[in-house]
């Protein structure tokens, strides 16, 4: 092949996968195409600006994150709302229960009084 035919040739391009739009959302999860895009500046940009620490003058700028402040992971926000749902299921559980209780309560004392009222009326 000449050099002039190389330069008529194009490469494929490369396909890049787009997500369907009916994928499953998970409330307080970014989708995952956004999930690994960081919006803070890293720990070496940090200290390079110069927030390194709180004695820099202006005393309300950016300290350099800690593993104390650990960005949250997709995991660790499934599990909360997993847990979180789980907690409301019982919860749910407990009320339907005591609710029930008190129907038969209510069933109990409308069937005593109306014993009561035959009784009385004979």
């Amino acid at each position: 092949m000449s050099t002039s035919e190389a330069r008529h040739v194009m490469p494929a391009p490369i396909p890049i996968p787009k997500p369907p739009p009916e994928a499953p959302q998970i409330p307080g999860l970014a989708p995952p195409w956004e999930r690994n895009q960081t919006t803070q500046p890293s720990h070496d940009q940090t200290i390079r600006s110069g927030a390194a620490g709180p004695s820099s003058a202006g005393g309300n700028q950016m300290v350099a994150p800690t593993r104390k402040y650990r960005r949250r992971t997709a995991k660790n926000l499934l599990l909360e709302i997993l847990e979180k749902d789980k907690v409301d299921r019982k919860e749910a559980e407990i009320r339907k229960e005591e609710e029930r209780k008190k129907e038969e309560e209510r069933r109990a004392k409308g069937i005593v009084n109306r014993m009561l009222s035959l009784i009385i009326k004979e």
